[in-house]
């Protein structure tokens, strides 16, 4: 009978023994010899000198700076293709592309093919190190997902826009999906996504507290720290003014919310994971600087879907008693810094009043949520009205206003999203839909759960990364009680480095045959180890 492997050892760095073991990780030597020593100081030099005489000769700082960049670009590009990975996920999830669009002329097909950078390291996997394609267990709901979408264009009102919605999903949906989970094929490159991450999170969370402290709200910092609207109300010391809504380079401070909340336990539990102190404090402040945008959006439902995970936390096992007291110290100092946030806050307890009461006077609710009510309730009736079929991709907004106006709590003017995810997908694509999804995300949680049973004791690390991003994945789900889907590669990225995550979990499982191939059936709320040597 054998014997079950010892918990795997980690180093300065963290990575793990079982990992420094597996074919599936990358050879030694991971920095290209272009980089080390003198020739690494000669070709930064080089890109200096290429920056400061496209500057001069141009006139162009923009465009000098990717000039100078470009050869290298190219370089790196030879030599260390998988160098590519973490800089297309920063640039995905700081929306650097679609800033360069918006606001510095960049062409917008430049932008849209930036996940078609991976294919170099894609490419180099599969025709010259001969690795096979990996396909997920969640691909084929994702793929029949996409059949429902095409075969919803035959419905549709108007076919020319929604086959232009399908077009959409498919290139930042499912070919972003496939490309991600093709190319983490290794605990370094998983490490080097979260990292990517998390540094994008600081990166725009730092941005908007800033922005916040000075107060300079006109100044939209190259596009990065965007403030669309008024705001709202905020009394100071008897007088009056109007606070801000941050929204950073998104656009939309409730998907600002939404996509910095994501981060925050995946930073925790990168956090945790760590041995090194240099990473464990720079992921720390990512992951502070993440929650303090969240917090500077003023989204009233993110602060739910921030309880609920609370909640989920919990029930798993994860909140313990000093890492709970961290979490509510962090929340009351972000609460004190912000105190606006309470007045946002404390909006919510109307709308649990009328919940409860089942009245809706004119005045207990305020017009936005009173319009969000309608747009629901519109949704509702168009997927009873269609249940099989849905009305169409990117079709419910032509009958927001015919349905939200019969007998809803608002009269809607022009066209209106659902503001909920599952209640769009259900209007716009039927329960076929709306079944595929679910299943969808089910496929990527049981995966997830699997690989924090199987590795919490001998791969501590994957089992917390396993568990930020199941956490970061529930996060989403519970905000998109309150949102559309738009913005969806964001959805489509985090969905694609669980699924690797979960990947790399089975790979190692069958690797190592000391190590279970199966976890023991087990309830949710078997706790996920956290390393030893972290704090």
């Amino acid at each position: 009978m054998s014997t079950p492997p010892p918990p795997c050892k980690t180093g300065r760095g963290g990575a793990a023994g079982l990992a420094g073991a597996s074919p599936l990780a990358p050879p030694a030597s991971q920095i290209p010899w272009l980089l080390a020593g003198p020739a690494g100081g000669w070709l930064a030099l080089g890109s200096v000198a290429m920056v400061a005489v496209a500057a001069i000769a141009l006139d162009q700082p923009l465009l000098a700076l990717l000039a100078g960049a470009a050869v290298p670009a190219v370089l790196l590009t030879v030599v260390w293709s998988e160098g590519l990975i973490p800089q297309v996920i920063f640039i995905l999830y700081s929306n650097a592309a679609v800033v360069a669009v918006r606001f510095h002329g960049v062409p917008g097909p430049a932008a849209a093919l930036l996940p078609a950078v991976l294919a170099i390291p894609l490419l180099r996997y599969i025709l010259l190190d001969g690795r096979p394609l990996i396909l997920t267990s969640t691909l084929p709901w994702v793929l029949l997902f996409m059949l429902v979408q095409t075969l919803g264009v035959l419905v549709a009102r108007y076919p020319e826009e929604a086959w232009k919605n399908v077009q959409t999903m498919v290139l930042e949906g499912l070919a972003l999906y496939v490309v991600i989970t093709n190319v983490i094929r290794s605990r370094t490159t998983l490490r080097w996504a979260i990292g990517a991450l998390l540094l994008a999170g600081g990166f725009m969370g730092g941005l908007s507290v800033y922005q916040q402290a000075t107060r300079t709200f006109d100044n939209h910092y190259g596009g990065f720290a965007q403030v669309p609207g008024l705001g709202f109300a905020v009394a100071e010391d008897g007088v009056e003014h109007r606070q801000a809504r941050l929204c950073g380079p998104v656009g939309e401070q409730n998907r600002y919310a939404q996509i910095m909340l994501m981060l925050v336990p995946l930073g925790y539990f990168y956090c945790l994971s760590e041995t090194s102190r240099k990473r464990q404090a720079w992921a720390a402040v990512a992951t502070l600087l993440s929650a303090a945008g969240c917090v500077l959006a003023f989204s009233r439902g993110t602060a739910v879907a921030f309880a609920l995970m609370l909640v989920l936390m919990t029930m798993m096992g994860q909140l313990r008693i000093r890492h709970l007291l961290v979490l509510v110290l962090a929340t009351l100092l972000l609460l004190v810094a912000s105190p606006q946030y309470l007045i946002r806050l404390a909006s919510i307890q109307s709308l649990v009043d009328v919940a409860v009461s089942g009245h809706t006077a004119e005045g207990e609710l305020d017009g936005a949520t009173r319009g969000r009510l309608t747009v629901m309730f519109a949704a509702a009736r168009v997927a009873a009205d269609y249940p099989l079929t849905g009305v169409g991709p990117g079709m419910f907004n032509h009958y927001s206003r015919a349905y939200g106006n019969d007998g809803g709590l608002r009269a809607l003017e022009g066209t209106r999203e659902a503001h909920c995810l599952y209640l769009q997908l259900a209007a716009e694509h039927g329960l076929p839909g709306l079944v595929c999804f679910l299943a969808m995300l089910g496929a990527a949680f049981r995966g997830l759960v699997q690989t924090r049973r199987i590795w919490q004791v001998h791969d501590p690390q994957l089992a917390n990364w396993a568990t930020g991003f199941l956490l970061a994945l529930a996060s989403y789900v519970a905000t998109s009680l309150f949102l559309h889907f738009s913005y969806a590669r964001y959805f489509w990225l985090i969905l694609a480095i669980s699924d690797a995550t979960s990947y790399l979990g089975r790979q190692f499982a069958l690797r190592h045959p000391l190590a279970p191939p199966r976890a023991p059936r087990a309830s949710l709320a078997s706790s996920c180890v956290p390393n030893p040597h972290a704090v």
